[in-house]
């Protein structure tokens, strides 16, 4: 049977049943999510994922309960020959973007089943937002019986679009903590311990693109690195895109070609700081993973994950969007902290890290079910 048929109840027919994902940029993280969404549920997992203009041509594998779908494969006589022979005990749609899958949704609002939408999109105010959430008696609510948000500044969106406290799910996403998550050490009471492969290096990993701030960044990196006390530190880009050709003539920045996620994981264990001087940033997992590899983090204050994942001057530093001189203040802030205190700093990361892992991602998922 090839992957563009439609696919049989379950592995081994009969089944335990089902859960059909409909996703549009499947990622790694998205992944270990559906498998313990599989684990917790006991049922099987069908998800739909965009293989054609992705932005990081991730291509998921098929384990024991959960199976991977090119969408390329399916138009929307073949989605809804998917939802009907799957007979799915629940629905889950990343967005509202898509008219096929919204046609789905439309058919499993009669069974009843709960069909849940995924959102990471922050409340700032915009037209645009408060166009949506005058249209969205329309053009959300009759596909969707819940929302799943990424965190606090997601569901004060999700509640102005008119969804009731007992529709709104948290934890849409969460790191691969089995891939990023690094063990705790034991903090010495002097903070002079530090692990052997950090180095001093400030890394930024994401696509390289002018929301990502990149060029607030390399302003403030500038003003760093004219000061001698830190003659000895670094900063490493990682990611893909276009990049400033100046960037390259500046002092001590390596830039590192997109890694995957394992080869990912093991560079940042020789960085010391993760900075996302982001302008605009709904959520950034990237910030999780960070946080759960026990590096201290420097965050924006547009970035939706620090509102979990960063408490000022607690594991990292926030500072004010687009203001260089603010993200050079600090860095000088970390760079000034002893190896034994960063290391300090990064264990706190590792522990707020635990506050979503992908089982509680999957759990909030499913509590729809009870």
């Amino acid at each position: 049977m090839s992957q563009s048929e439609p696919v049989p109840c379950g592995r081994d027919s009969p089944g335990p049943g089902n859960i059909l994902i409909l996703h549009t940029e499947l990622m790694g993280y998205s992944a270990a999510i559906l498998e313990s969404l599989a684990e917790l549920s006991g049922l099987h997992v069908h998800a739909i994922y965009r293989d054609t203009d992705s932005i990081r041509g991730y291509v998921p594998k098929d384990t024991t309960r959960v199976r991977f779908l090119p969408r390329s494969h399916f138009d929307a006589f073949k989605l809804s020959q998917l939802f009907q022979q799957l007979s799915p005990k629940m629905l889950y749609v990343s967005g509202w973007t898509d008219d096929d899958y919204l046609q789905v949704c439309k058919v499993a609002k009669q069974q009843p089943i709960p069909v849940v939408t995924g959102m990471d999109n922050q409340w700032r105010g915009t037209l645009r937002q408060r166009a949506a959430c005058y249209i969205a008696r329309w053009r959300i609510h009759p596909y969707f019986s819940h929302i799943q948000v990424a965190g606090i500044r997601q569901y004060e969106y999700a509640r102005r679009l008119g969804f009731r406290e007992e529709q709104i799910l948290l934890e849409e996403y969460s790191a691969d903590l089995a891939l990023f998550a690094s063990p705790l050490s034991t903090p010495s009471k002097d903070h002079t311990d530090r692990q052997p492969d950090r180095r001093p290096v400030f890394v930024f990993a994401g696509r390289f693109d002018p929301v990502k701030g990149l060029d607030v960044l390399m302003q403030a990196w500038q003003t760093f690195v004219a000061d001698d006390r830190f003659s000895d530190w670094r900063l490493r880009l990682i990611g893909k895109g276009q990049i400033d050709d100046r960037w390259n003539s500046i002092d001590r920045v390596e830039i590192v070609e997109y890694l995957p996620p394992e080869q990912l994981a093991a560079n940042l264990q020789t960085c010391s700081v993760f900075v996302l001087p982001s302008r605009r940033e709904p959520w950034g997992v990237v910030v999780h993973e960070n946080a759960a590899r026990g590096l201290p983090l420097i965050l924006s204050d547009a970035c939706g994950a620090a509102t979990q994942f960063l408490i000022h001057r607690y594991n990292g530093y926030r500072f004010r969007s687009g203001d260089s001189s603010d993200l050079a203040a600090a860095m000088k802030w970390i760079a000034l902290q002893s190896d034994g205190r960063r290391e300090e700093l990064g264990r706190r990361s590792q522990l707020l890290a635990q506050r979503i892992t992908p089982e509680t991602a999957a759990a909030n998922l499913l509590s729809v079910l009870a």
